[in-house]
């Protein structure tokens, strides 16, 4: 990618920059994927073929999926939208959950409440399966989910994510509440408009959630009117 002229990114390494003002390409590296991004067909076609003459690989044109990430593009409008509705469906149907009801919210107000004062149920699981390998990769498949395209559910994985160690029923529940809430939401999309040239950023915190407990955070960056993180 040096030879090319690419330039590796201090913060993360897979991250490629090619060119300087507007002439940009970014290229980003998984594993055998290369995701490139620039401002005109001529300057990515430049690239693709500079690519090809380097590695053994394929143009695949515009990419329609990338890490389990379903990308959708109106050329015209400048609308991207990304979902992950094939990542759900197979979460559910491997954790059981593929004929659950659906519900209309990731988490019961009662248990944010309960929780936030630290009450826990210790009725622990009698399955071992449970206490150690299903839970844990139910929440990290959960867990990708939130980082990716799914942020509405960031605070139920936090809470979920605290109890990975011996989970009781309740947080087995509390699984099960979050993907019911993927089944009736499965096909939503996060949606980037380029709205307006502004960078902007929120924060807030709960001050300590009970007695002699840490505070939880929470952040909100957005770009061109855009959430980014």
């Amino acid at each position: 990618m040096n030879h090319l002229g690419f330039i590796s990114d201090d913060i993360d390494p897979c991250l490629y920059i090619y060119g300087k003002n507007t002439d940009i390409v970014i290229a980003i590296l998984y594993v055998d994927y290369i995701l490139l991004a620039g401002p005109s067909d001529r300057l990515l076609n430049k690239i693709s073929k500079s690519l090809i003459l380097e590695f053994k690989i394929k143009d695949l044109g515009s990419h329609k999926e990338f890490l389990n990430i379903n990308i959708s593009r109106n050329f015209d409008k400048q609308v991207i939208k990304l979902n992950q509705t094939k990542f759900i469906n197979k979460m559910l149907n491997r954790f059981g959950f593929d004929t659950c009801k659906p519900k209309n919210t990731p988490m019961k107000q009662s248990d944010a409440a309960s929780y936030a004062r630290k009450e826990r149920e210790e009725n622990d699981y009698t399955e071992e399966r449970y206490r150690n390998r299903l839970y844990r990769q139910a929440v990290g498949s959960l867990l990708y989910l939130a980082g990716t395209t799914r942020p509405d559910i960031s605070y139920s994985i936090n809470v979920l994510n605290r109890h990975q160690v011996n989970p009781t029923t309740n947080e087995w529940n509390m699984v099960k509440r979050v993907f019911q809430y993927q089944m009736g939401t499965r096909n939503h999309n996060l949606i980037f408009t380029n709205a307006s040239k502004d960078m902007t950023a929120y924060a807030d915190a709960s001050l300590s959630d009970c007695k002699d407990s840490l505070t939880t955070c929470g952040y909100l960056n957005q770009l061109f009117g855009d959430t980014v993180a």
